[in-house]
């Protein structure tokens, strides 16, 4: 019987050949689409769900104006000018310093200098610890890491830190001892952007490997002459602000640039989504459906062209059971295939990703993408309804005939 059902197996594919390989690549390129589809969105809807659990529901994002955009000179006027006016309304206002360096065997690494009230006001250690002030200024530097490209560091690991100067130059060697690491994917903050409609995901970019030090061990390693600080800035109100004290600060801000609020970077998210969702959405559901579609009219004109077989092996115990088992295995092995290939896929984004966002030649492909390993749960999903609603005709056309009519129609 074992030698039956492969033999049935084998026929399926080596009489359907052409029709199986165009089913699986049509099948795989679909697939490859919907993940790509998924990763592109991803980015968009995790950036604003990032942007709400960092406490940025109220408030505003700053962008200094020309002749205010002092980053040549590395100064932030309209920052230095907000924190001297001590606006009741203000809670907090986030403007991280920057620099760069050389990990260990991890090559370049991002800084974020992070200073007193901006760990009062965030904890991105998802493994290990933040910083707590006795670490400050301790014998070896304490650090959190973040990013994929570092995910194989843990808490209590000491690494060689290699700091630059603003033109990429070594400056300064120290030990640096990990504490904590970030969840991935790593979110980072990217102030750079200017325009009158900003969405949540040009707040913050996806970064692949990123170091959180104490800016104040920094200053004690190499004074502040390799510090950047970006122009613009995010600046929280209090709960209990009041309209009219939000716009004494607003009307501050107009004086330096301009700024919109977070109301209105929800808004714009929200819309870009949108668009996306009706621009790029309709491709991969389209190939997905006609997938579906090429899959059923193939398990039904094939099992219809092997009914003789069928009817004869029915004739030597070959159990209806059985027989619906192994075209369910036959249909199925095709979406498996492309399923599986679509995973691989996957675990190689994973590994690569960082590098191939780092590419020169690779980085606008991947600029705005997310590796969503949830996508796997889609792909399975699709491939297992796929087949089954693929079998169900097959199997009805199966059972419509006993078996003496099946063998009488034989003949």
């Amino acid at each position: 019987v074992n030698m039956k059902r492969w033999r049935l197996l084998f026929e399926f594919y080596q009489k359907n050949g052409i029709a199986v390989l165009f089913l699986l690549l049509l099948m795989t390129v679909s697939l490859f689409f919907f993940v790509q589809f998924l990763g592109y969105l991803g980015y968009q809807t995790y950036s604003l769900r990032i942007m709400d659990q960092l406490g940025f529901q109220d408030g505003a994002y700053f962008m200094a104006a020309e002749g205010y955009d002092e980053w040549q000179r590395n100064e932030n006027i309209a920052y230095q000018a907000l924190r001297k006016q001590e606006f009741p309304a203000v809670k907090s206002v986030t403007n991280p310093a920057y620099t760069q360096g050389e990990l260990q065997g991890y090559g370049t690494v991002n800084i974020l200098l992070c200073d007193e009230a901006f760990r009062e006001q965030f904890d991105f250690a998802d493994k290990g610890s933040w910083f707590s002030e006795d670490m400050i200024s301790a014998d070896a530097p304490k650090v959190v890491t973040g990013g994929l490209a570092l995910s194989a560091i843990a808490p209590g690991d000491v690494l060689n830190l290699t700091l630059w100067d603003r033109t990429g130059q070594p400056i300064g060697e120290t030990p640096v001892q990990v504490i904590g690491t970030d969840k991935t994917p790593t979110l980072g903050f990217s102030l750079g952007f200017k325009g009158a409609e900003v969405a949540a995901y040009r707040v913050f970019e996806n970064v692949h490997k990123i170091l959180y030090l104490p800016k104040e061990d920094y200053v004690n390693l190499l004074g502040e002459g390799a510090i950047n600080y970006h122009s613009n800035f995010l600046l929280t109100f209090r709960d209990d602000a009041t309209t009219e004290e939000k716009q004494e600060v607003y009307a501050f801000l107009t004086q330096y640039g301009s700024y919109v609020t977070y109301d209105d970077i929800r808004q714009t998210s929200y819309r870009d989504i949108k668009n996306q969702v009706r621009a790029e959405l309709p491709k991969p559901l389209f190939l997905l459906g006609v997938s579906m579609f090429s899959m059923i009219s193939l398990s039904a004109l094939l099992t219809s062209k092997q009914m003789k077989d069928y009817r004869i092996y029915y004739l030597v115990g070959y159990s209806k059971r059985r027989s619906f088992f192994d075209t369910f295995l036959a249909i199925a092995g095709i979406g498996v295939v492309a399923g599986g290939l679509n995973l691989c896929y996957l675990a190689y984004l994973n590994h690569a990703f960082p590098t191939l966002a780092s590419d020169p030649d690779k980085a606008l492909d991947y600029a705005g993408y997310l590796v969503m390993n949830q996508s796997a749960w889609y792909v399975l999903l699709f491939v297992a309804l796929t087949a089954v609603v693929s079998v169900i005709l097959p199997f009805s056309m199966l059972r419509k005939q006993s078996v003496m009519e099946r063998y009488r129609r034989s003949l």
